[in-house]
């Protein structure tokens, strides 16, 4: 029995344009943003998706209500998933790169969520949709490097960590079956939209 996943990254913030660190933060989609959701929903308008659910963060709530929409599927049965949060990024969040070297210099800082940590969170995830929706096609609206995670672990770091560019309201397509897990097309653009 084939289970389908899409997982869809949420649409462009601000901070997305001046390359901070988000996280946990709640940062709206801007109006970039929008018009790439309201792309995507055009994209999937009319296909069927037999489970939505959205990390409960602003940017990607406000990215599956018009998938919702498109596909037909009721507001108040999309599941709201702590699980597919981003990455907590701790004291670095809300500060850019640059910020974040010069203040927290390393690999490491305090309240970073270690990438194990990450990639355990993701498929703890992924694995509970697939025992409770077995046989189903489920989407789930999440972040940039909690897809990156899943990646990694199914692929066993072929693609992944450093490998991989999921741009905003892009969808990566992902199977399960009885020869485990496959990945489809990564980090697909609505039609008409560039990658950010």
């Amino acid at each position: 029995m084939t289970t389908e996943f899409v997982l869809i990254r949420h649409g462009q913030t601000n901070w997305n344009i001046d390359h901070r660190y988000q996280g946990v933060s709640q940062t709206p989609l801007n109006e970039t943003g929008l018009l790439q959701a309201a792309a995507l929903a055009g994209d999937m308008e009319g296909d069927r998706w037999d489970v939505l659910a959205s990390s409960p963060l602003a940017r990607a709530w406000d990215t599956a209500l018009p998938v919702a929409a498109a596909i037909d599927y009721p507001f108040d049965e999309i599941i709201p998933d702590e699980r597919l949060i981003e990455r907590y990024y701790g004291v670095a969040e809300g500060l850019t790169l640059e910020e974040r070297e010069a203040q927290y210099p390393g690999d490491v800082w305090e309240g970073l969520e270690p990438r194990e940590d990450l990639n355990v969170r993701s498929m703890s995830a992924m694995e509970d949709y697939l025992a409770r929706f077995s046989g189903q096609r489920i989407a789930l609206v999440t972040h940039g490097t909690w897809i990156t995670s899943v990646l990694q672990v199914i692929t066993m770091g072929e693609q992944g960590y450093g490998k991989v560019m999921i741009a905003n309201c892009s969808r990566t397509y992902l199977t399960h079956d009885e020869e485990g897990w496959r990945v489809g097309a990564i980090s697909v653009l609505p039609e008409g939209i560039a990658a950010t």
